[in-house]
């Protein structure tokens, strides 16, 4: 079972919205997530036979378990908190009318300026719960990615544009989304090797990338390249510099 440590920020069926100063955090609301179809570890774990197996047994959704409960969060400047749930319906999923069929990303629209009412749901099948995304562009429109697609929501809740994902991922290898400091680039991580830079704004593709591996995404992304720090010299005459690499390019 793959296990991404991004997907570990929040472990338990409560949404805990708060803010941060240092070390310390304020609650400010907690918001049960249950009646929105939330799953949790013990029907994760529930055990039922794997069809392309013969004699083995699974959990989960065929392809192993890569989250748990509650799948991505998006704060925007309004002070909604967009919560994005990975809805099991299908074949051995613990049966909930709150689930519906069909697996989807469930998003809920909340006001953290409120009660932490939800004041909106919105639901987009897929056909795999491995590769869910949930984000903001920069201008603060609604970027979930389900069924292979990375959408751009508009104001109704309904894509206004849709830019196809193809599925290169292998087994173990990284699957990923990221977003530029101001929000209007995003680099969808398609496998180890290949990557696409997407314009937040028109889902247009900027550029295909192949590198030599995923590991060296690790800087901080602007619009044009990539800034991150390296240690130079042998112990104890070790210097940190900055380093700069432009999208598709060498360090």
């Amino acid at each position: 079972m793959r296990v991404r440590w991004w997907k570990h920020a929040i472990l338990t069926e409560l949404l805990l919205l708060g803010v941060s100063c240092g070390w310390a955090q304020s609650k400010l609301l907690t918001v049960s997530l249950k009646p929105y179809g939330w799953i949790s570890q013990h029907e994760l774990s529930v055990q039922h036979p794997d069809p392309e197996r013969e004699g083995w047994l699974t959990s989960g959704p065929p392809g192993g378990v890569a989250w748990r409960g509650v799948g991505e969060v998006a704060l925007d400047a309004q002070g909604h908190v967009y919560v994005g749930l990975p809805i099991w319906a299908s074949g051995a999923a613990p049966k909930s009318a709150v689930r519906g069929t069909g697996d989807k990303l469930r998003v809920l629209m909340l006001n953290a300026r409120g009660k932490g009412e939800v004041e909106r749901t919105m639901d987009f099948p897929t056909q795999s719960l491995e590769r869910l995304d949930l984000r903001l562009a920069g201008d603060g429109a609604l970027l979930p990615v389900g069924n292979d697609k990375l959408m751009r929501v508009g104001a109704d809740g309904r894509p206004v544009a849709e830019l196809a994902l193809p599925d290169e991922e292998k087994k173990y290898e990284g699957w990923y989304l990221q977003s530029s400091t101001t929000g209007r680039t995003v680099r969808v991580r398609l496998n180890d090797q290949t990557s696409m830079l997407v314009d937040a704004q028109t889902l247009a593709v900027l550029k295909h990338c192949q590198e030599p591996s995923y590991r060296d995404d690790t800087g901080v992304m602007t619009d044009r390249m990539e800034f991150t720090t390296a240690e130079e010299g042998d112990q104890p005459h070790v210097t940190y510099v900055l380093e700069r690499q432009e999208y598709c390019g060498k360090r």
